[in-house]
């Protein structure tokens, strides 16, 4: 059970570190345009997480055998969230995002907590 719950608390936070290539290859967002034209949308996601950001502010997916629910919004250049995985609240949290075409990793805690990706568009 730690490792489940271990896991749950590291959604949106950790999955895989981002090794210094990958991280060079993603470039910071800093405006909702680029976000929306980025990201919103889009299904993303990796082996045990999918998950997807709509332009009505909602944000939807599995992690494991959980929903993901929330709401997010764009504020002062991060992506701020609040979703509940499963029963499970994560509270809120403003993230630094980077993305390319094909990849997009979440830094908690403005930048400065741990990064979760990168999750492949699909």
């Amino acid at each position: 059970m730690y490792v489940r719950t271990g896991m749950i608390s590291g959604l949106i936070a950790s999955f895989v570190l981002i090794s210094p290539v990958q991280a060079e290859s993603l470039k910071r967002i800093r405006k909702a345009a680029d976000f929306q034209a980025m990201v919103v949308g889009k299904t993303f996601g990796d082996d045990v997480t999918t998950m997807v950001v709509t332009a009505d502010r909602k944000i939807s997916g599995k992690f494991q055998n959980d929903n993901i629910v929330g709401a997010w919004k764009w504020s002062n250049g991060y992506f701020c969230r609040n979703v509940n995985v499963g029963q499970r609240a994560m509270g809120n949290d403003c993230q630094l995002v980077k993305a390319d075409s094909t990849e997009v990793s979440f830094t908690r805690e403005k930048g400065k907590g741990k990064v979760a990706g990168p999750y492949t568009f699909k």
